[in-house]
């Protein structure tokens, strides 16, 4: 990353050329994750191994950041004085930063508020890594490029910092023409691609090209998987990877029991209660994965197959089972007492033990080899108990992990919702356009939807790691809109084509920049140790593709439409306004 950021700020003009600032553009995100760690370390705030991507993160964000101040110094007139392209770089591209630090500070915060501790961790690290990367980025990265602005008004080397002649570094950038055509025509892409935008029979291709892409994101997402598989958790070699995959090859046919807990006080001597809660245990032995009657541990079927056995139930003849009373108390002073306490765990007596207030009965399941599995288990069991006569639950100490399956989806689409509205909210206080506002807004669902749609594709599931990288994308994903759409609200020009080209050449090549440092800081963790780490891989690389897909195609030929009906409405105003 270093390397492409000193390579990418180079030019053939040794003193307009900014390979130094480049290496700032680096450092400082990278100086502003290492103080956020540094505070929250010191107030003793939790740490998981997952925090090292949040690195990776906040150096691609603030990169971006860096690139696109870069590229307004650059706008300005090198003839006014530093003092002055300063403010003339900030005011034009603070508000787009701003908006784009907010954005993902709230998608970070969004985490903060989720039920799993890591997560929340996770998002806390992240948050205050944003908030310091985007002081970084004002005070250290500012100051840095005011200290190279005088550099270069003095006429010194970009890199070697030494007294250059103006006229021999024009020369010396003009000696290698192939070369410097070569650079210039990746630096003039975007402008190329502007240009290229305008034309209506484009923007038509561009249009049916992103329909097919949503509509094959919107495909994809019917098949995503749910839920975690748990040798996905640790390194690919390690010993609990070879562990838990054995585990459940070979040792899951009868894994656990399930406890269905009669939650109430009932009349156990009741022949009606007697069969319902019969009829209640037939049907969870019919569900799938169930083991079926010869499995059940159920003490009240033991307990009438005690009373109605001639040979053995010569102990429990003094008590009229027949009553209440007289149930109970064959079943304390004889039942309980015979079979060893084996039965003394599943029922609760009140405190006068005259009534049972809850019991339980022991079922087994069998199998369930997958997350998948797991998940149909789950919701099987807990809607026959909702569909149940008493008020009945089912429990097992795994259905705590199981859960994630069924929490996972409510969980995104909150998570993701809140922060796609936060984005609009900012996105409209700091522009104050509504149109522009729901354009965006629109964008980056978009991304949201083709990166899970395409992640399904690419062997993602939506689990409880994807999520966080998913919540995290959601502010992440808005940074090339909301540069692009800040670019094109401030074009001089009024035609809506020619809003593209210099939007297109204002703010498309530092974007480039940014998706290309950004791929090449996560390419690492495609070489990760376990799934965690090509999981996060997968999602950074697409919702980058798609964010510059989006950004620098769809987004601004959608706003040249919005601005094509948006301006007859402006300029009826303005008749209004002159009148």
């Amino acid at each position: 990353m270093t390397s492409f950021s000193f390579v990418s700020c180079l030019t053939f003009d040794a003193i307009s050329s900014k390979p130094l600032i480049g290496i700032a553009a680096y450092f400082s995100p990278l100086l502003g994750t290492v103080a956020a760690f540094g505070l929250l370390l010191h107030c003793n705030v939790e740490y998981v191994d997952m925090n090292a991507a949040v690195a990776f993160l906040t150096i691609g964000i603030g990169m971006d950041d860096s690139f696109v101040l870069l590229a307004a110094w650059r706008r300005t007139n090198k003839n006014r004085s530093v003092k002055e392209r300063m403010s003339e770089t900030f005011s034009d591209v603070s508000i787009s930063i701003t908006i784009t630090s907010l954005t993902n500070l709230i998608s970070f915060i969004l985490g903060v508020i989720t039920p799993y501790r890591n997560i929340r961790i996770f998002s806390i690290y992240s948050a205050i890594s944003v908030l310091f990367d985007y002081i970084y980025q004002i005070f250290f990265f500012g100051a840095i490029m005011a200290i190279d602005g005088y550099r270069e008004k003095h006429n010194f080397h970009s890199l070697f910092l030494y007294p250059v002649r103006k006229d021999t570094a024009e020369r010396k950038s003009t000696s290698n023409e192939n070369a410097e055509k070569f650079f210039k025509c990746i630096k003039n892409f975007p402008e190329n691609l502007g240009t290229f935008l305008s034309k209506k029979v484009t923007k038509i291709i561009a249009i049916f090209s992103f329909i097919f892409l949503l509509a094959g994101a919107i495909y994809n997402i019917n098949s995503i998987k749910q839920g975690i598989e748990y040798t996905d958790i640790f390194p690919f070699n390690s010993y609990a990877a070879k562990y838990t995959k054995i585990y459940y090859q070979y040792f899951t046919e009868y894994p656990h029991r399930v406890q269905l807990v009669f939650n109430e006080t009932l009349d156990y001597s009741n022949p009606t209660v007697q069969m319902d809660i019969e009829n209640i245990l037939r049907t969870f032995e019919s569900a799938p994965y169930m083991t079926g009657p010869n499995f059940t541990e159920c003490w009240l079927r033991e307990y009438l197959s005690y009373i109605r056995d001639s040979r053995i139930n010569y102990l429990i003849k003094d008590f009229d089972v027949n009553t209440t009373q007289g149930f109970l108390e064959g079943l304390k002073k004889v039942f309980l007492k015979f079979h060893n306490g084996i039965f003394e765990s599943d029922v609760v007596w009140n405190n006068e033990c005259d009534q049972i207030i809850a019991s339980r009965c022991l079922l087994t399941y069998r199998n369930v080899r997958s997350g998948s599995d797991e998940k149909f288990l789950i919701k099987q069991l807990r809607k026959i108990a909702a569909d149940s006569k008493y008020d009945v639950f089912v429990y097992n100490m795994w259905f705590v992990l199981y859960d994630q399956y069924l929490n996972m989806p409510a969980m995104y689409l909150k998570a993701v919702g809140i922060a796609i509205l936060s984005v609009f909210v900012i996105f409209l206080l700091f522009i104050s356009d509504i149109p522009y506002s729901i354009v965006v807004l629109f964008t980056v669902i978009c991304i949201q939807v083709q990166t899970l749609g395409y992640g399904s594709a690419w062997n993602m599931g939506l689990d409880l790691i994807s999520v966080m990288f998913l919540i995290m994308s959601a502010g992440f994903c808005v940074d090339y809109s909301v540069h692009i759409a800040h670019a094109y609200k401030n074009c001089k020009e009024t035609d809506p084509s020619e809003k593209i080209k210099a939007s297109l050449q204002c703010i498309g090549y530092p974007i480039v920049q940014g998706c290309l440092s950004t791929v090449i800081g996560a390419l690492i963790c495609f070489f990760g140790p376990s799934y965690l780490f090509t999981l996060f891989f997968k999602i950074i690389v697409l919702v980058v593709i798609f964010s510059v897909f989006n950004g620098l195609i769809v987004l601004p030929i959608l706003l040249s439409i919005v601005d094509f009906v948006h301006i007859p409405w402006k300029k009826e105003i303005n008749i209004l306004a002159t009148r």
